[in-house]
């Protein structure tokens, strides 16, 4: 099964499942990203919403199983707003370090396939996601 190709057995798991860790106390560190990341950790994925996608992404917590579902949504809305702004699922799913794209060079064909298809409608975004964007795409590509 390709890692893009996810069957129901996957998404019908938490990431504590899929990567065989059981984290049952709170952690002590007060900040929003860390408690909520603490949450999805336990939430099957099919009921992953674009924010919670984002939020574990950035936080670098069970790429090999969210970036796929990513590319998924950004397939179909490539500037998906997930919480702050059009375009902050795909900058933080460009922005995800290079040893995963190394590892997984599928998920990086899909990406890059996003922009060699067109299918970015940069007219919409502000100034600055464009700029952000495109920044992240030109080291994505290096």
């Amino acid at each position: 099964m390709s890692i893009i190709d996810m069957d129901d057995k996957i998404l019908d798991k938490t990431i504590n499942e899929l990567e065989g860790v059981t984290i049952s106390q709170k952690p002590d560190f007060d900040s929003y990203p860390v408690q909520k990341a603490f949450e999805l950790m336990n939430k099957k994925l099919k009921f992953f919403e674009p924010e919670d996608l984002r939020l574990m992404i950035g936080q670098k917590i069970g790429l090999k199983y969210l970036v796929p579902i990513a590319l998924e949504l950004l397939r179909e809305n490539p500037i998906i707003e997930s919480n702050f702004y059009e375009g902050d699922l795909l900058l933080k799913v460009l922005k995800v370090e290079r040893s995963f794209w190394e590892e997984y060079p599928q998920c990086k064909e899909r990406l890059l396939s996003f922009f060699q298809n067109g299918m970015i409608d940069y007219e919409s975004l502000d100034e600055e996601t464009k700029s952000d964007i495109y920044f992240a795409y030109e080291i994505l590509t290096e």
